[in-house]
């Protein structure tokens, strides 16, 4: 197999003691995509310079590692400690693979890219090195697709840990269903001094979000079955009994908090908003919009009043039932975060056993 593309210009760097690709490097911060192919990432250094700055890229820049784990003493401990270097958790969206066959260096963005001798490595800054800085966007496009592309598509993928994957799939969902409840439904009053604030129910500031709403609903059920499926994979190492005791007062918390509210969410996104309409058209008689308008607004308000009003003397049981849901279920992350180590490992042990079989 060969793969050719012609014509390339650009700028040869030969360097000593310090990155030939330091240019690219300065280009992470403010890239869409960072590629990187290294026969070698020394991974020992504590204060790692480039470690470190890949650590510092923000989430949504994607970063993919391809590298090789050089033969020599302590060889499987060398991969243990690597594929713990680069557990996902320590970045911020890192795809590693492995390619036993890789020898090449690329570190390249969508911006630029160099190709040469040097690794991606602290320590090949020690070395002299050789390689190719190139800038021109047509170019550094095929050097992604037909270069990297090839490297990539005849590697093996790094699987994430366990605990990783657990703990995003949590995190979606409960920035889905959960954040941002408590600002939409509570009114903060108050300016801390003098006066204290305060957090109560005000019927008229509530606000329900009709898809939010629906999965704040189904919440207990979705963080139910994520968490059963941990169970019933670490059923062994996980205090099952605490768990099922936080998620209980958590699924009664939940439906008694949904069920105080129920009528009043079902009002405001359902009919709040077409009685009003209803009331203008009433009473509109096309002299004076505006003033018909706050007519029919203070009407439906007045009828919110009369059918809902009870419902701000529960200020204080529907705060203490937000606050149960939400201490319940960090309760369970508490308890699932003591047996990360153990899920790690389960997740190294599997990687181990596929970067084995591929060599």
């Amino acid at each position: 197999m060969k793969k050719i593309i012609s014509n390339i210009m650009g700028e040869l760097i030969l360097s000593y003691q310090e990155n030939g690709y330091q240019e690219v490097l300065d280009t992470f911060t403010e890239s869409d995509y960072i590629n990187i192919a290294t026969f070698n990432i020394n991974s020992f250094i504590n204060n790692s310079y480039l470690i470190h700055g890949l650590r510092e890229i923000d989430v949504s820049t994607p970063v993919t590692l391809i590298l090789n784990v050089p033969e020599g003493d302590y060889y499987h401990r060398r991969i243990n400690y690597i594929l713990r270097l680069l557990e996902r958790e320590r970045f911020g969206n890192l795809n590693v693979y492995f390619n036993f066959s890789n020898h090449a260096k690329l570190i390249m963005t969508n911006k630029i890219a160099y190709i040469g001798s040097q690794n991606f490595s602290d320590a090949s800054r020690n070395n002299y090195e050789l390689g190719v800085l190139v800038r021109e966007l047509e170019q550094v496009q095929k050097i992604d697709s037909e270069i990297f592309g090839e490297l990539k598509n005849n590697s093996v993928l790094y699987s994430t840990s366990e605990y990783n994957v657990r703990m995003e799939e949590l995190s979606s969902l409960l920035n889905g269903s959960i954040k941002g409840i408590r600002q939409q439904i509570f009114t903060v009053y108050g300016d801390g001094y003098p006066v204290p604030e305060q957090e109560i129910l005000d019927i008229h500031q509530a606000y329900f979000d009709k898809n939010k709403w629906r999965k704040f609903e189904e919440l207990y059920s979705n963080f139910e079955e994520v968490i059963n499926g941990i169970i019933h994979e670490y059923q062994e190492v996980l205090d099952q009994e605490a768990i099922q005791s936080y998620m209980n007062e958590l699924n009664l918390s939940i439906t008694q908090f949904i069920s105080e509210l129920e009528e009043l969410s079902s009002f405001s996104i359902f009919q709040e908003e077409s009685m009003m309409w209803e009331k203008l058209y009433e009473n509109d008689t096309g002299d004076n919009v505006d003033y018909n308008m706050e007519k029919a607004v203070n009407v439906v308000r007045e009828i919110k009043e009369e059918e809902f009003h009870q419902l701000e003397d529960l200020t204080d049981i529907l705060i203490s039932l937000f606050d149960s849901i939400e201490e319940q279920i960090q309760n369970v992350m508490d308890r699932i975060y003591e047996i990360r180590e153990e899920m790690i490992s389960r997740t190294l042990l599997f990687n181990e056993t596929i970067i084995r079989n591929r060599q």
